[in-house]
């Protein structure tokens, strides 16, 4: 059945995955993975659970030289159960496939089951420098829904076994097995056994790249006071508690300007996503009070400070984390806009904030992407049974300027010399998950 294979199992000891910085400007990184011994590269998506691979096999795909191709595989099952995915760019279809997959020497699973995806709306998919979507959401989720899932199939089967002379095509009754199957089927992090790992990108220079920690426990081992814990309280994903969003000068004078959540809000920290998403509301009331930012970003170090609270502990971002030199425009599929109307071929300092107003049970919604994970070096902590909801929690640190865990207010003495300077970012390179897309579109998450 399956599991993780490699001899002796794997040493649950801190291993460290590069994640490069594929667009040179920090938008996305990517990690080496192998599918059926070929090499691939793939983004770590916090938001979703399940693993993604684009096949050659799909026709309206556009140039799929780089995907993988179960041809060439000789450990590769495939499965008749089929699925859509939705996109911001459209939907894909994908079928039920299992195969060797290995993240990172030494961690490989012999029999990882994936989404292989077999056709999609729109051939943009090629443009990518990805070739599969590596979901390290909270693994029960996918559970809970291939439970759900499979009330129909197992309906069907019984019904059959009960009286033999009803009949399904071979082609429904191979799904309806492929569906029960699936519900005790692993997710990668289940199969690897972490129970924790870490995302920290590098701030510095603006095309350094970033890293993943598998079985992390600098958390536990740190001294205290260098990480924060901050409860996970949300039933399906990352979500945590989200507060009193404000401005706050950097010498902490003069009084703070409300953004917004006084009361309950929530928010989600994602590695897949580019920019930081908030309501259209905080966006406005941001411009409004920083009109005094040049147009060239020249004063971005004269800007406030971006605070928060999370699970009721202060977290702030510097300027340079929402304040950055604008090129291009972004996609027409994504339903954002971004601050002011794009002059084309100008650069433009703008408030790196996407607008999109979704709500929650937990109030409005927030995502903290990759800015927050350039600030704060973020530990995602499952523990021992992913279905104990109480041990999940954020441990969140300082990063140094080497992506190590730091102590409050001193990254390290070399990162208070540099000058800081606003990151260039090309809206057509912005980054936003599926679900980030989707849940803009419909005005809501199930948390």
């Amino acid at each position: 059945g399956d599991g993780v294979a490699t001899s002796g199992g794997i040493a649950r000891t801190p291993l460290r995955q590069q994640l490069m910085n594929s667009d040179g400007h920090g938008l996305e990184y990517v990690a080496a993975l192998t599918v059926g011994g070929q090499e691939i590269k793939g983004i770590f998506d916090t938001g979703s659970y399940e693993l993604l691979v684009f096949s050659s096999r799909c026709k309206t795909c556009g140039d799929v030289a780089e995907f993988f191709d179960s041809s060439h595989s000789t450990t590769f099952e495939g499965h008749s159960l089929s699925t859509m995915h939705s996109f911001g760019s459209g939907d894909t279809f994908s079928q039920l496939a299992y195969d060797r997959v290995t993240l990172h020497p030494p961690l490989a699973i012999e029999k990882q089951y994936f989404w292989e995806v077999i056709d999609a709306d729109l051939p943009v998919l090629s443009e990518e420098s990805f070739q599969a979507i590596i979901g390290v959401g909270p693994p029960s989720t996918p559970h809970l829904d291939s439970q759900m899932k499979s009330d129909g199939p197992k309906k069907l089967l019984k019904a059959i076994e009960e009286d033999p002379s009803r009949t399904a095509g071979p082609k429904l009754l191979n799904a309806s097995r492929d569906a029960l199957e699936l519900v005790g089927a692993k997710t990668v992090l289940e199969n690897l056994e972490v129970e924790a790992f870490s995302v920290c990108l590098r701030r510095q220079p603006e095309d350094a790249d970033g890293m993943v920690v598998w079985y992390d426990d600098a958390a536990r081992k740190s001294a205290p006071g260098i990480f924060t814990r901050v409860p996970v309280n949300s039933m399906l994903t990352w979500g945590v508690h989200f507060g009193n969003a404000r401005m706050r000068a950097q010498d902490g004078r003069g009084d703070e300007t409300v953004l917004g959540c006084t009361g309950p809000c929530a928010a989600i920290v994602d590695s897949g996503t580019s920019l930081l998403v908030a309501p259209l509301s905080v966006l406005n009331r941001a411009l409004t009070y920083l009109n005094t930012l040049e147009d060239d970003c020249s004063n971005m170090a004269a800007m406030p400070n971006l605070v928060f609270d999370l699970g009721g502990q202060e977290f702030s971002l510097p300027p340079e984390a929402y304040i950055g030199q604008v090129i291009g425009t972004l996609p027409e599929s994504l339903p954002l806009g971004l601050g002011r109307k794009p002059k084309t071929g100008v650069v433009r300092c703008e408030v790196l904030i996407l607008p999109a107003d979704i709500s929650s049970k937990q109030g409005e919604m927030w995502i903290l992407g990759m800015p927050f994970l350039r600030e704060y070096y973020t530990t995602f902590e499952i523990g021992p049974d992913i279905w104990n909801k109480s041990a999940r929690s954020l441990s969140i640190a300082h990063a140094g300027d080497d992506c190590t865990p730091s102590q409050p207010g001193n990254p390290n003495a070399a990162s208070m010399l540099q000058p800081r300077r606003p990151r260039t970012v090309d809206l057509s390179r912005v980054q936003l998950p599926a679900w980030v897309v989707n849940a803009a579109k419909k005005g809501w998450l199930d948390l």
